[in-house]
């Protein structure tokens, strides 16, 4: 009974390693393609990546660089989020994604935020939902073990003035990463966006037939 067990779970991590080993393969293949210059061969090898259940920023930033380079912004744009929403950090995703937002045809002018809610974003977009969920389970660690410390140091005024004040300080901290952690995995879950993945729509003043057309949104 062990030795079918023991089988079984060695045939499953070897499919499993197999598997990772031929996506990576496409992988490979697909980045070969676009650097020949042939962006539909690779957007056909990535977008069979993701339809094999496998989800990486990497492969999202790819498939939105071949989308840009066929001019299909608005499947640029949504993959280029995608790749953000894995990996918030990410410059080079950032900077192409301005680029793209450049060429869109619809301009919406946005007056600019406050400056502290310009720093607040930033702040929030260093990670993602998860990696804010991270640094705060990790403060909230910190100071379970600060409390126990000061409950420890009975009697040494001294240390346990020091300790205190860094403990006042996580506090702080951990209350600012809840909210970033809060905030971000409310942009991530909870809200919902619109990208135009076609040449043009009509907007309708309704949700039915004969409704007015408001007017033509582009890609």
């Amino acid at each position: 009974m062990n030795w079918c067990r023991l089988v079984a779970i060695f045939v499953f991590i070897l499919s499993f390693v197999c598997a990772e080993n031929r996506l990576e393969l496409l992988f490979e293949k697909a980045n070969e393609k676009y650097l020949n210059g042939d962006y539909r061969g690779a957007i056909e090898l990535y977008e069979k990546i993701l339809k094999e259940g496998y989800e990486s920023d990497r492969v999202y930033y790819n498939l939105g660089n071949a989308y840009y380079r066929v001019g299909e912004l608005g499947r640029a744009i949504l993959f280029y989020e995608k790749a953000l929403k894995l990996n918030p950090g990410d410059e080079n995703v950032r900077f192409n994604l301005r680029l793209a937002n450049l060429r869109i045809k619809d301009r919406v002018s946005v007056p600019p935020p406050f400056f502290l809610v310009r720093f607040y974003r930033v702040v929030k977009n260093l990670l993602s939902s998860r990696g804010w969920a991270l640094v705060f389970a990790s403060t909230v660690l910190f100071i379970s073990v600060i409390m126990a410390i000061i409950i420890l140091s009975l009697g040494k005024a001294g240390l346990k003035r020091v300790i205190k004040i860094v403990l006042v300080v996580l506090i702080v901290l951990g209350v600012f990463e809840l909210v970033f952690l809060i905030d971000k995995y409310r942009d991530e879950e909870v809200k919902n966006y619109g990208i135009v993945v076609v040449p043009s729509l009509e907007c309708l003043s309704a949700p039915q037939e004969g409704s007015t057309v408001l007017f033509i949104m582009h890609e």
